[in-house]
């Protein structure tokens, strides 16, 4: 094939189509039926914003397929793929997964630390910031970290779409020879820096719960402290009622230390998860 073939192209797309119609309908079966044909909400990452990672793998992946389709309608037969492809995609495969375990790693809070919380009724389920209802993740979010504008994200991106278009033209043209297209290693180079860059970004970023997870630490100790004093001032002289008020008379101070970390604890919480309601912020009493 030395030229663009119609019908192949047509076939080829029409697949794609198919293909993308099941991807559709498998995402909705896990999502409340809600059919979502944003490819941003497909390659969103873990919290709900857009990821490059995702998506650059996601654009390659998909015009491969399509050079594929398109090659094995037009000449009957199966390609291989070159290694210039082949490092393409695992370029991209080993940026999406180290991204997503960077970001996972780092915005993690101890099991005991998330399990005192969600006791405490100050989370739903999730420590993560929350998209406002029915924001979706965006373009901007390929390009911008914390808000602000990323030259290194927007590298990768624009180098993304420049090496993504050189391929698809490139098979659109020679579809049946995809074993042998190369892509310039100066490239495959760029985007293999821009990935590791991305990734090494997310590393060194400031845990967004570390600070959340010493302050939690920090808030149950103060809390142990305060049932402690509380319970040997109680197996003296039993109050009644055994109520907050009867606590605070004998455990003023610790009451008080409580509920100043609690304030702080609180406020951290209802930033990182963009939730504005109101949380208690007594400690608990010892078992009567």
């Amino acid at each position: 094939m030395d030229k663009i073939s119609m019908w192949p192209a047509l076939f080829a797309t029409l697949l794609m189509v198919a293909l993308w119609l099941l991807v559709l309908w498998g995402r909705a079966q896990v999502n409340g039926g809600k059919k979502e044909f944003n490819p941003l909400l497909l390659t969103q990452g873990p919290f709900g914003r857009a990821s490059l990672s995702n998506l650059q793998l996601f654009f390659f992946l998909v015009i491969v397929i399509w050079i594929i389709l398109y090659g094995l309608t037009g000449t009957g037969e199966l390609s291989g793929l070159s290694p210039d492809i082949l490092s393409l995609l695992g370029i991209g495969a080993a940026g999406t997964a180290g991204a997503k375990a960077t970001v996972t790693f780092r915005r993690r809070i101890s099991n005991g630390n998330w399990a005192w919380i969600k006791k405490k009724e100050w989370i739903e389920c999730s420590l993560e910031t929350k998209r406002e209802e029915g924001e979706a993740p965006s373009v901007g979010d390929l390009v911008s970290t914390d808000g602000q504008f990323d030259v290194t994200k927007f590298q990768a991106f624009a180098f993304t779409l420049i090496v993504g278009i050189d391929l698809l033209l490139t098979g659109l043209i020679s579809a049946d020879a995809l074993a042998s297209i190369t892509i310039d290693q100066s490239y495959l180079a760029l985007i293999g820096l821009s990935q590791v860059v991305y990734v090494g970004g997310k590393a060194v970023t400031p845990p967004t719960n570390t600070e959340l997870g010493a302050e939690i630490t920090k808030l149950r100790g103060l809390e142990t402290t305060f049932m402690s004093k509380v319970a040997t001032a109680w197996q003296a002289n039993p109050p009644a009622p055994a109520d907050m008020a009867a606590a605070k008379s004998v455990a003023l101070t610790e009451y008080n230390a409580y509920r100043s970390a609690a304030t702080v604890v609180a406020e951290l919480v209802s930033v990182i998860t963009a939730d504005p309601r109101v949380r208690s912020l007594e400690p608990a009493l010892p078992k009567a």
